[in-house]
């Protein structure tokens, strides 16, 4: 099988022929799919402002059929090693990004500085370390110094061994 994607230009330096590719396919349910760009367009559409790649699937099984919904995933970089915290206890203002993490049963809100993020997970570069508490649920009407308490201590910053970006 072949699945043509439009890439943003912006991308053109990420992507090379041979590249590993994950594809999440709905209708088999978590079955990631691993292929390869086999060919990577050298024109950039001047309306769209895409370029075209090409990728060949192999499905000896014969579990995708034309026409089903997918997501493609093209890692192009990787960083090891670095603290992840939920999407979820991201708070994004004009005024930058933070979160808040738990210093002495209150709330402190704490600006910090993002990098990748995959399957809901954003690594953080600085602000923060890996034995900082952070809030992930019920943030978003906190108030610096509010008195918190800790339900699930489970959800706290974490590190990520391997934080691939797509």
């Amino acid at each position: 099988l072949v699945a043509y994607l439009h890439v943003p230009e912006r991308e053109y330096r990420n992507i090379q022929k041979d590249q590993v590719v994950g594809i999440d396919i709905d209708a088999l349910q978590g079955q990631r799919i691993v292929a390869a760009v086999t060919r990577v367009s050298p024109i950039v559409d001047p309306d769209t402002g895409t370029f075209k790649i090409t990728i060949e699937i192999s499905d000896e099984q014969r579990r995708i059929k034309p026409g089903m919904f997918g997501r493609i995933s093209i890692v192009y970089d990787q960083h090891t090693n670095v603290l992840q915290v939920p999407r979820s206890a991201i708070i994004e203002e004009s005024s930058g990004t933070s979160v808040f993490v738990v210093e002495d049963d209150k709330a402190i809100r704490r600006d910090v500085t993002t990098g990748y993020s995959n399957s809901g997970m954003i690594e953080i570069t600085d602000g923060l370390t890996d034995n900082d508490r952070v809030v992930t649920v019920g943030q978003v009407g906190l108030k610096d110094d509010a008195v918190v308490t800790i339900i699930n201590a489970a959800e706290e910053a974490q590190v990520s061994d391997n934080a691939p970006t797509d």
